[in-house]
């Protein structure tokens, strides 16, 4: 019989905190906004949900986020690390997206002596979506306030939370064409809106999705309908990472740090990703075990 739904506070310090990483923001170091959960899952880069930088970037400038690029001009993301008790500075200098997932990377960059200074480890991630009836875990910043007496003084009460259910079903091409239209899994564990972006991990402990959404129980006997977004499509995120050995600003597909084991991931075997063309991103696909298939293409 499968465990009831549990979500609960996390004590700090707490080990996970060092893989997350809290969504800031400021226009010329001023209106200082918090909401929204990454995870750091390489040196110097991290998963977040591009729905929460769109917002950010809308609260601030009123217009879309590019899709691509540089971070320019006065607007800031400043993302909040707690290793221990700790807290890590870095901004975001690079982000890159595509309309076919929630996933956006981000290129760290340190903004604090603590951040400069950190030695990274590696997150385990695994590339197959949970399967039905699967246990996940799930931890994000639900509830955030933050407030700025310097240009790196920030004051930041968090409120870590840890989330437990399991999965009800998994759409691996798209939930539908408007609200998800791309592969998630749903699962009766809570998601509060500021743990978008979240890491949520499978009964093994590897990170398999990204916190993406939740509906609220309508009757008191009913579990929430949450969704997290698959990890898979972000293989073929098109980015210009400088590597050593590889030319400065050529694109590649994110799936080329899977093959240079700069991401550390399971399951690779099964994504296949199409050749890089201009514009736009290459085609990906994911061969899902027969029992595992939920009749749509892939």
């Amino acid at each position: 019989m499968s465990a009831a739904p549990l979500f609960v506070d996390t004590p700090l310090p707490s080990p996970i905190t060092e893989f997350v990483v809290q969504i800031t923001s400021n226009l010329d170091g001023q209106g200082h906004y918090a909401s929204g959960t990454g995870v750091i899952v390489a040196p110097y880069l991290a998963f977040a949900a591009l729905h929460v930088l769109q917002e950010h970037w809308m609260r601030h400038h009123s217009a879309q986020l590019p899709m691509a690029g540089e971070a320019v001009g006065r607007f800031s993301f400043v993302l909040a690390q707690l290793v221990e008790n700790s807290l890590n500075l870095w901004t975001v200098t690079r982000l890159w997206a595509t309309p076919n997932t929630d996933i956006v990377v981000v290129r760290l960059t340190p903004y604090s002596e603590g951040a400069a200074n950190y030695k990274f480890r590696h997150l385990r991630i695994d590339l197959m979506p949970p399967a039905v009836g699967e246990r996940i875990h799930a931890f994000g910043y639900s509830e955030s306030l933050i407030a700025s007496s310097g240009p790196k003084e920030l004051t930041l009460q968090q409120r870590p939370s840890t989330t437990h259910g399991d999965v009800v079903e998994v759409h691996h091409r798209l939930r539908d064409e408007v609200k998800m239209p791309f592969p998630c899994f749903r699962t009766n564990a809570r998601f509060d809106g500021g743990m978008s972006g979240g890491p949520v991990f499978n009964d093994s402990g590897k990170l398999c999705g990204l916190v993406c959404s939740s509906y609220p129980p309508f009757m008191p006997d009913e579990d929430h309908a949450s969704y997290a977004v698959s990890l898979w499509p972000a293989m073929g995120i098109p980015i210009d990472l400088n590597r050593v050995g590889h030319p400065p600003g050529v694109r590649y597909p994110l799936f080329d740090l899977v093959r240079d084991n700069i991401l550390v991931a399971e399951n690779a075997d099964r994504v296949t990703v199409g050749p890089l063309e201009e514009p736009g991103a290459p085609t990906v696909s994911f061969r899902v075990p027969p029992d595992r298939t939920d009749g749509s293409p892939i």
